[in-house]
């Protein structure tokens, strides 16, 4: 009665929703941590791009897909599609629909016979799924809305405050951020980061 009441509600809010395609654009690890990674995802039909975190065990499975990589034992959300299919339940879509503190949110869509239902989860996961039986990803439209407003209002104080900080303090503020899931303070730390890099290289 739950899940269905759930699924009702975000049933009336999709009807709402403006969903655009995306695809991967890359994967590259955070420098920082071995155990975090960067996705960008890019609209199908335009150019903005949103960047998401994920964990290790997401980056690989999602690589191994988008390359067609065979592995020896399977990951494990190819397990799970392995599983679904031998019961005829087929994953007909992700889409990612809210980012609340900084964490992605994933709806997917599951068919089985007539019968469609809906499974929440993270982004990460949901997207993984999706490349793993070749379904399309979707996001809301709203989120790249959300995303160019934020980096409109950034402030030039914010960028001249971490220019002022130690790299040690910045790898320092770039681990805790990703701790507490603040992805967008972690995006302008690392970009401060990558600067200086390639500031010293020259």
């Amino acid at each position: 009665m739950v899940n269905r009441q759930k699924n009702y509600i975000f049933a009336s809010r999709l009807e709402k929703m403006q969903k655009v395609q995306v695809k991967i654009l890359g994967i590259s690890e955070v420098k920082s941590s071995q155990d975090i990674y960067w996705l960008l995802l890019e609209e199908v039909l335009g150019e903005r791009r949103v960047p998401i975190l994920i964990g290790k065990m997401e980056a690989q499975s999602i690589s191994a897909s988008s390359q067609q990589i065979e592995t020896p034992v399977p990951f494990t959300h190819q397990l799970f599609i392995n599983i679904t299919d031998n019961f005829n339940i087929k994953l007909k879509d992700v889409l990612i629909f809210s980012k609340e503190e900084g964490v992605f949110f994933a709806q997917q869509t599951w068919q089985h016979g007539s019968h469609v239902f809906l499974i929440e989860s993270r982004a990460s996961d949901g997207i993984a799924l999706a490349m793993a039986c070749e379904t399309p990803i979707f996001m809301d439209a709203a989120i790249f809305d959300k995303l160019e407003q934020t980096r409109e209002k950034e402030t030039d104080i914010s960028h001249e405050t971490l220019k002022g900080l130690p790299e040690e303090t910045l790898n320092k503020l770039l681990k805790n951020s990703i701790e507490e899931e603040d992805y967008e303070l972690a995006s302008q730390i690392r970009d401060e980061l990558e600067r200086r890099k390639n500031k010293t290289q020259l």
